[in-house]
């Protein structure tokens, strides 16, 4: 059985029955390699077909462009355009509701990504919204959950820290773990906090979290 096999430990190695496990959407990544490997716009087409989506040739043609990209600005862009294809559809809440749980952690990004990309949210309408992500049993959608809110959060940093007080206190280890990567000064591979005073003040509310969190 595929589950039952081992992680791969470089690309070459992934069998060609994991491989179309994750492009089919049955199955999550286990580690780096598996996500490296795993051609993301084939499962977004299996995705789309399986929603029985309507695509437009423009769509198609941002989907072919997407190819090219780096492994996250594909993983963002996927979750864009599944965005605006799930705009139209009747269903649009309900099956964004089932892909929050679908097996592909994935589609749980592109889901994620989704869900957070109306300009109009409010920062707490994000963060209500990205908390089954933030505490999500995969790593990688776990990751991605405080990459993709980190905008919003450091365009408001005392109204954030406010905010992610009760996270950074709750008896969930990746809640409280989200609380302090979401705002911390030195982000890797997002957007960082403006001015050195503005980082110093959060330096100092993230070690006085770090410390009562134990982490």
């Amino acid at each position: 059985m595929v589950a039952a096999s081992k992680p791969a430990r470089r690309r070459s190695e992934v069998s060609p029955e994991t491989l179309a496990a994750l492009e089919t959407g049955k199955l999550a990544t286990r580690n780096l390699v598996e996500w490296l490997a795993m051609d993301q716009l084939r499962l977004f087409t299996h995705l789309i077909d399986d929603l029985k989506l309507e695509t437009t040739p423009e769509l198609e043609q941002e989907l072919e462009s997407l190819r090219s990209a780096g492994v996250m600005q594909k993983s963002w862009g996927l979750g864009s355009l599944l965005a605006r294809l799930m705009t139209q559809h009747p269903r649009h809440p309900v099956i964004l509701e089932e892909l929050t749980t679908h097996p592909s952690d994935a589609v749980r990004i592109w889901t994620m990504t989704a869900i957070q990309s109306p300009t109009t949210l409010t920062l707490s309408q994000r963060l209500r919204a990205v908390r089954p992500f933030a505490a999500d049993e995969h790593f990688g959608v776990r990751e991605c959950a405080w990459m993709v809110v980190r905008p919003a959060l450091i365009a408001d940093l005392p109204g954030s820290i406010h905010r992610l007080l009760p996270w950074a206190k709750h008896q969930d280890a990746n809640l409280r773990r989200f609380a302090v990567e979401s705002i911390r000064p030195c982000g890797v591979w997002c957007k960082q906090p403006p001015g050195r005073s503005c980082r110093a003040k959060i330096g100092n509310h993230m070690q006085a979290m770090s410390v009562r969190n134990n982490l």
